[in-house]
C-alpha cells in the first residue's frame, strides 16, 4: 500500500494559494469548467493548480502548449480548435505560460478570446510556486474594492 506523502511547506503554501486563486480570484465552484494553459516552464505550477482544481471538483480542460508552438503562433491562422474548445467550454480560464516575448502574440490571442463573453480569466505569465504561495496572503475583497475605487477615480479624471 502506497502512503501519500505530505507536501513540503512551500508546496503546501502553493497549494493553498492555488486553491485561493481558483475559488476566490476566478470564483470557481464545484463542477465548474476550468481551462488551464501551461508550458514546459510552468509545469510544476500547473501541477499544483491541477491538484487544487481536483480538490475543488472542477472539470479541467488542460492545454499544454510548448514554447515552440507559442512562438510559431500566427494571428492569420488563429487559435487551434483545441484551444477554442477549451476556452468556449470554460467558466474560468487560467493562463500559466512563460513570459517569454516570443509567446506574446499567442498569450494576447488567448486573452482576447477568453475575455469575450463574461468568463473569469486569470493571466499568470511566468508564474511559479512562489507566486502561488504569495497568493495566500492577499485579501482579494480589499484588492477588488481598491481597484474599483481607482477605476472610478480614473473615469472621473
Amino acid at each position: 500500500m502506497k502512503v501519500a506523502r505530505r507536501p513540503s511547506p512551500p508546496t503546501r503554501s502553493a497549494l493553498e494559494g492555488a486553491h485561493k486563486v481558483l475559488s476566490e480570484c476566478v470564483d470557481l465552484k464545484q463542477h465548474d469548467v476550468l481551462a488551464l494553459f501551461w508550458d514546459e516552464t510552468t509545469d510544476e505550477t500547473a501541477k499544483v493548480l491541477l491538484h487544487a482544481a481536483n480538490l475543488l471538483n472542477l472539470d479541467v480542460r488542460s492545454r499544454f502548449v510548448t514554447l515552440e508552438a507559442q512562438a510559431s503562433f500566427s494571428e492569420e491562422v488563429g487559435l487551434s480548435a483545441e484551444d477554442r474548445h477549451a476556452l468556449d467550454s470554460a467558466r474560468g480560464i487560467i493562463t500559466c505560460l512563460s513570459n517569454h516575448v516570443a509567446g506574446t502574440a499567442y498569450r494576447n490571442a488567448l486573452l482576447t478570446a477568453g475575455t469575450d463573453g463574461g468568463k473569469r480569466f486569470g493571466h499568470m505569465p511566468g508564474a511559479n510556486l512562489k507566486v502561488l504561495a504569495h497568493a495566500v496572503n492577499i485579501n482579494y475583497v480589499e484588492a477588488t474594492s481598491r481597484c474599483e475605487a481607482l477605476a472610478l477615480a480614473w473615469t472621473l479624471g
